[in-house]
């Protein structure tokens, strides 16, 4: 990479990603900047969520690799030893195949792992694919390294933030927030509203009769399920929103700028993926769980914190004392 303006293009496209305080939304940037470079047909993220984690599939472009199979990147990441690829590898035919199995559809046929490491540090991997009909990926090494570098000095930052964070805001089963960071965020995100004249909505979820969850299965299962659910909140909201383990089996989601009928929407997606999810699949169990969800709205139901938390909890309770598996608004009768 001698050109001098590409140079510059390159330091400019990744100049914005150091500001990312999560790296839930750092991995959907980079990717997008990985994708649009190499002019790949599609793409994943595999990235670590904390220091001490492995590598979890992160997100996605053009792939629509399923939520079950989702899940089966974490064996991936360990059986292939991801963290520890620290050189841009290409991969075809049979090796493509050995190595990803029947994790991707079936178009596509290339790859290119792009490690993004710094300092002897590996902190994930942007793999970039091409289809059957494409010809091979083709790539500059030495921008494909700056870039992956710039990409991984941003990943850094956004843990030592997320850590210095979690002493007091995490929640150390499932690495989402936790009861303590709800007001900070929700009074945060109720000023921007106001400020712009926008609406502000928040999810109250409970899940339905988890206590025979533990009961039968034992409160380790149980913690395990409760990460499951944390995954999929996480993988049916929006970038901008908040998801917080409020307690036990209760968990709010935060939503910035989205109407009420816009979060009745996300908190029906999020029924109905916790309703069609396997838990415990991995500990050789078939266990299905539902959930009972609340929604309130600012300005429509309420215009603090408080009141909104007190009727998005009251609306999931009225879903719980009905049908269950359910969602209802804050507003009378509303469902």
């Amino acid at each position: 990479m001698k050109d001098t303006e590409r140079e510059l293009y390159l330091y400019k496209l990744t100049e914005g990603l150091a500001s990312f305080e999560s790296t839930a939304l750092l991995d959907e940037e980079a990717l997008k900047i990985f994708v649009d470079l190499f002019s790949a047909a599609g793409g994943i993220c595999v990235v670590r969520s904390t220091f001490t984690q492995p590598m979890t599939f992160a997100s996605q472009i053009n792939v629509n690799v399923s939520e079950d199979v989702q899940q089966d990147w974490i064996e991936l990441s360990l059986k292939k030893g991801l963290s520890e690829i620290n050189s841009i590898k290409t991969l075809s035919g049979d090796k493509f195949n050995d190595f990803f199995g029947k994790l991707l559809p079936d178009n596509f046929n290339k790859a290119l792992l792009v490690p993004l490491h710094n300092g002897g540090e590996n902190f994930g991997i942007a793999i970039l694919l091409g289809d059957v009909e494409g010809g091979e990926i083709t790539f500059d090494s030495e921008e494909a390294e700056f870039v992956s570098g710039r990409v991984a000095i941003a990943f850094k930052i956004a843990l030592r933030y997320q850590e210095a964070l979690g002493l007091a805001y995490i929640d150390s089963l499932t690495d989402l927030y936790n009861s303590r960071y709800l007001p900070v965020i929700l009074d945060r995100r109720l000023q921007d509203a106001r400020k712009n004249s926008q609406p502000l909505s928040l999810l109250f979820l409970d899940m339905d009769n988890f206590r025979e969850v533990n009961n039968e299965h034992g409160h380790q299962a149980g913690g395990k399920a409760l990460i499951e659910v944390g995954w999929i909140l996480e993988r049916h909201v929006r970038a901008e929103d908040t998801v917080i383990r409020y307690g036990g089996d209760e968990y709010t989601v935060v939503l910035p700028a989205a109407s009420l009928e816009s979060a009745k929407e996300i908190a029906e997606r999020i029924r109905v993926a916790i309703h069609d999810h396997i838990f415990l699949r991995r500990e050789g169990q078939e266990v299905h769980l539902t959930a009972s969800i609340g929604v309130a709205n600012y300005p429509a139901d309420a215009d603090t914190p408080e009141a909104l938390l007190h009727l998005a909890d009251q609306a999931m309770y009225r879903g719980k004392e009905t049908t269950r598996n359910a969602v209802y608004s804050a507003a009378k009768n509303g469902k």
